[in-house]
């Protein structure tokens, strides 16, 4: 396992390397809500998936219905668009063995089986030379383990609180510490923002610049 605490680029960053793993074929994101999971695998998913001849972003995918599935399927992986699609996994199986594609599938629970929602045996995926790739995001590593293997793990941590100070001076400053006389007011940002990096992020980057801070 890889537990990650560090800023969202350098994240997007170490992702990057592994999944250019050619052993591994899933990838799986883990963290608490709103620490930035999503952000940060679709920074990923944009910068790669030209490399990719076919692929597609699924969000809140515990609340897909089956039908909808297998159409979004055919049509972004498979560029087709069928009324009947009795035979769609056929057309699938011809997909996933003949294009390299990238699927995302975000908010994986635990009640979900990922063969049925890829419509397809992970072992074919596994089997294959073209280089797909599949990440899953799951708030809780149960929900993906039998499918992730441990080197494909990715947990997202809660910076500690020398390291919010740090990153979100970073963001806000340029520079590891805050000003002496802003010190109390970014301490009380901080604080605020429960070491969530996409919290601290989002919070750096509007103060980036700012001139008018002022202790309440």
């Amino acid at each position: 396992m890889l537990s990650l605490v560090i800023g969202l680029d350098e994240i997007v960053d170490k992702v990057l390397r592994n999944l250019q793993n050619n052993s591994l074929y899933i990838l799986g994101v883990v963290g608490i809500g709103k620490i930035g999971k999503t952000t940060l695998v679709k920074k990923l998913y944009y910068q790669i998936q030209g490399e990719f001849q076919n692929s597609i972003f699924w969000e809140n995918v515990k609340s897909m219905v089956v039908k909808h599935v297998e159409k979004q399927l055919l049509k972004y992986l498979c560029g087709m668009e069928l009324d009947d699609i009795r035979n769609f996994r056929q057309h699938l199986k011809e997909c996933w063995m003949e294009k390299k594609v990238f699927v995302v599938m975000d908010d994986v629970n635990g009640t979900q089986s990922i063969s049925e929602l890829l419509c397809i045996d992970l072992d074919i995926i596994k089997n294959t030379t073209k280089g797909s790739k599949i990440i899953l995001m799951s708030c809780n590593w149960q929900d993906l383990k039998n499918v992730v293997f441990n080197d494909g793990k990715f947990e997202i941590e809660l910076l500690k609180n020398k390291q919010t100070m740090e990153f979100f001076s970073m963001k806000v400053f340029q520079q590891s510490k805050p000003p002496i006389s802003l010190k109390s007011i970014i301490e009380k940002v901080v604080n605020a923002c429960n070491g969530l990096p996409l919290s601290l992020e989002v919070m750096g980057s509007w103060l980036y610049g700012n001139d008018s801070l002022e202790v309440c």
